[in-house]
């Protein structure tokens, strides 16, 4: 009696922990459907291979090809993926015109669709409604997997299609008769999954073959027979009806240079982002085999999702090649947890499953921390510069009267409604692997055939413009374009031979020097004029504008200082010339003059005098904004020379010191104006 006391005490605690882990995990996916909404409402790209596909679309609804044979005249772009997720976006391409939302929607439900699944083909072995759930949800809290949910792509839409097939043909018993509606439906889901993305041909397919060849060996070879027979039939006829371009395009184009060190080294941060997920899938690797009817799938599922996951290697390849392999682990796990469950009268199991419950639970607390401070970055970081987006979509509009090249803001020219003239990074791969003859686009590039070019290339990604576009492309864009903007990481050209903008630096009504370049423009915000350019971090000198007395108290931001300079329009008054933001966008350096160290006080400046340089700080490492200065005028306190936040909370207008006009509900950055003198 006392044996069954403890041990029903023991199955009291677990039920205990495997509440705690449900709830620990439905938070986790409550907090990503938040990020899925908050990423859906966002208007710009998220990624750079969102444009192409919605490009896609759009050419589908305007009965134009996507898998051209060749690439002897523009449009310079690639359809590397079969046809089915871009046709289900040209229905709301046709419907909506187009935009980012929809792909984003499709993508977040077809995760939770994927969940569900994985759920399903659990519960069809364990009937434990409660012990299926955790995995499933386990899914939705790996950061691989919610982050791209926020992406107009194609592998979540590949993924459940993939998952659907192997419910279907895994969930009963294998009937005697060859045909049966589970089978075909399973072999349909499977054949979408491949023509949603060809790399699903492996893991899946391979998974539910041996299923069947263990239940019924006829069965099996019958799924191959017809999911690769009629794959390969789609193939041929596809390729036929576009004169080869659907393997130029899906095979030719996908071939790209194979890093082992980028493999390797994503599958380290994988592991170290979710280890407890791969030591659990490893028990239930070993716990499954012979105790889970149809255990053959959970082994051919994860090592085909492995085999599939290897080719991240590949140059351009991301963090979905994982999302495969990360459905295959959580269905290892939740296996292993059936198996645990259904041994609980022993107490070597109940050991095993209080422990794997717990290693769970912190697992999913690491991961909601890592979704919530690393993931949503990306997503972060564009809507603070929501404004600098919607500046380079309205130049993209005004420029319109010309194709446009682009990269990471492609999707500025899907959104404008045009054509998407090149895909840098697709058309370079090709270039380097001598398929591609670059001097047709050079020459139009010498020729200024293009109205605007916008390359990413200020960026936590070094060296991202150097792998979408070759040495000779950026050679030729740096000989014909001048630099015209600075938006979000990107540097805009336009040609050499159109007018360049005025920069103002001094105007007749003003007494003070105009202390930077202003080569893109001002906003007045919060009491700051900010000063925009555009160059490289360094280059563009801050000076003083008029004869002062230089502070830097280390209780000032770094990158900050003031001027205290005599009241020109008040005698023997004063006033603090604050300029702040002088910082590199990484936070490592300080652009300011190393004649005003940290703690300055008093030190002479004549006007003209260096202060330092302009910077891309955007108030934390790695956000970068245009190239720029702040600058704020305030009317003299002591307790200013020292309080920063005193000195920011009691600016004025500096218009007349600089005799320019400010329009404070300026919105927008414009160009510098002199006032009139009267």
């Amino acid at each position: 009696m006392k044996q069954l006391s403890h041990k029903r005490g023991a199955h009291q605690l677990i039920d205990v922990l495997l509440w705690t882990c449900l709830l620990v995990l439905l938070v986790g996916v409550i907090a990503g459907i938040a990020f899925q909404i908050e990423a859906i409402a966002f208007r710009y790209p998220l990624d750079y291979g969102e444009a192409p596909l919605i490009n896609q679309a759009a050419q589908l609804t305007s009965g134009n090809p996507i898998y051209r044979p060749d690439l002897e005249q523009p449009p310079y772009t690639v359809a590397n993926y079969p046809p089915v997720y871009v046709g289900i976006l040209a229905l709301f391409e046709s419907a909506f015109g187009p935009a980012f939302w929809y792909g984003r929607l499709i993508s977040a439900l077809s995760a939770i669709g994927s969940s569900v699944f994985i759920i399903l083909i659990l519960f069809s072995r364990s009937h434990n409604l409660f012990t299926s759930l955790l995995p499933g949800l386990l899914f939705l809290n790996i950061p691989y997997v919610i982050s791209w949910s926020t992406l107009a792509r194609i592998d979540h839409t590949t993924l459940i299609f993939a998952l659907a097939g192997i419910y279907f043909l895994f969930r009963k018993e294998v009937p005697q008769k060859c045909m049966y509606k589970d089978f075909i439906l399973g072999s349909i889901f499977l054949i979408l999954a491949i023509y949603t993305r060809q790399s699903y041909a492996l893991a899946a397919p391979f998974a539910c073959f041996l299923y069947l060849l263990q239940k019924k060996w006829k069965q099996g070879l019958l799924l191959i027979a017809v999911v690769g027979g009629t794959s390969l039939l789609i193939f041929l006829i596809l390729n036929l009806l576009t004169k080869g371009g659907f393997y130029f395009n899906i095979v030719t184009a996908n071939i790209n240079p194979f890093g082992f060190e980028r493999m390797v080294n994503n599958f380290r941060n994988f592991l170290e982002s979710a280890p407890i997920i791969f030591i659990l899938a490893i028990l239930g690797l070993i716990l499954s085999y012979k105790r889970i009817n149809g255990w053959p799938m959970l082994v051919g599922f994860a090592v085909g999702g492995f085999l599939s996951a290897l080719t991240i290697g590949k140059i351009g390849s991301n963090v979905n090649y994982f999302l495969e392999l990360a459905a295959a682990l959580c269905l290892l796990i939740g296996f292993s947890l059936v198996v645990l469950v259904r041994s609980q009268s022993r107490w070597g199991s109940i050991l095993m499953l209080s422990i794997a419950i717990l290693l769970l639970i912190w697992q999913g607390i690491h991961l909601i921390q890592e979704v919530q401070q690393n993931s949503r970055d990306a997503l972060q970081q564009r809507q603070k510069s929501y404004d600098a987006l919607e500046t380079m979509e309205t130049m993209v509009r005004q420029n319109a009267n010309g194709p446009i090249l682009a990269d990471e803001y492609m999707g500025m020219i899907v959104l404008s409604g045009q054509d998407l003239y090149l895909q840098p990074f697709e058309i370079t791969q090709l270039v380097n692997a001598g398929n591609f003859d670059q001097e047709v686009l050079l020459e139009k590039i010498r020729n200024e055939a293009f109205s605007l070019i916008l390359i990413q290339e200020g960026s936590w990604w070094q060296g991202v413009a150097q792998e979408r576009w070759t040495p000779e492309m950026l050679e030729t864009i740096k000989n014909n374009y001048r630099l015209y903007a600075q938006l979000e990481n990107t540097s805009v050209y336009q040609p050499r031979t159109r007018q360049a903008a005025e920069v103002k630096t001094s105007c007749p009504t003003g007494v003070w020097t105009i202390p930077s370049s202003t080569y893109l423009g001002y906003q007045y915000q919060d009491g700051f004029l900010v000063l925009y350019s555009a160059g490289a971090e360094g280059d563009l000198p801050v000076i003083a504008p008029a004869d002062g007395f230089v502070y830097r108290p280390s209780s000032f931001p770094d990158g900050s200082l003031s001027i205290l300079n005599e009241d020109p329009f008040n005698p023997e008054e004063k006033v603090i010339t604050l300029f702040t933001d002088m910082r590199s966008f990484d936070g490592r350096t300080i652009l300011i003059s190393e004649d005003f160290p940290l703690g300055a006080e008093g030190i002479s400046v004549s006007q003209g005098d260096l202060l330092g340089y302009q910077s891309n700080w955007a108030g934390q490492p790695f956000f970068m904004k245009w190239l720029h200065v702040n600058i704020g005028v305030a009317e003299y306190s002591f307790e200013f020379l020292s309080d920063f936040d005193a000195l920011t909370a009691n600016l004025i207008n500096p218009a007349d010191y600089f005799g320019i006009v400010i329009d404070p509900d300026a919105n927008q950055v414009k160009q510098v104006e002199c006032q009139t003198p009267d």
